[in-house]
């Protein structure tokens, strides 16, 4: 089954399904830990997405932190026009590499793909001729 899920973390989105690999902002833990993200906005399962004002209630993403690294240089420059005023600088972000482990909907189990279609009931009634 498809299962995605978009959530929220160090005030980015990110639109992920099981078995994804990302570099979000730094969090705090080891290699190897579980994580649980809460701030779910959206969850996707074929036939049903379920969108939450601001969160969907009970969805939670499991990831596992794979490495704790630092993002690509970022050369900055400042100056100050005819005083002899030059300034540069680097900038490094502090990155987490996770792998997303399981997205698991709240509201005991799973969402099905295809909602039960609603049987009428029968009623037994003579035939009248």
């Amino acid at each position: 089954m498809a299962e995605r899920a978009v959530f929220r973390s160090g005030g980015h989105q990110f639109h992920v399904k099981v078995g994804d690999i990302l570099e979000i902002p730094r969090l705090d833990g080891e290699k190897g830990t579980e994580i649980a993200f809460q701030e779910v906005l959206l969850y996707k399962v074929p036939g049903n997405v379920r969108v939450g004002s601001p969160f969907v209630e009970g969805v939670t993403v499991f990831a596992q932190i794979l490495d704790q690294t630092k993002g690509p240089k970022i050369r900055g420059f400042k100056y100050k026009p005819k005083k002899h005023y030059k300034r540069s600088f680097g900038h490094r972000q502090a990155i987490t590499r996770v792998s997303i482990t399981g997205i698991e909907p709240g509201g005991g189990g799973r969402v099905s793909a295809r909602p039960a279609a609603e049987k009428p009931e029968e009623t037994a009634e003579p035939a009248s001729e």
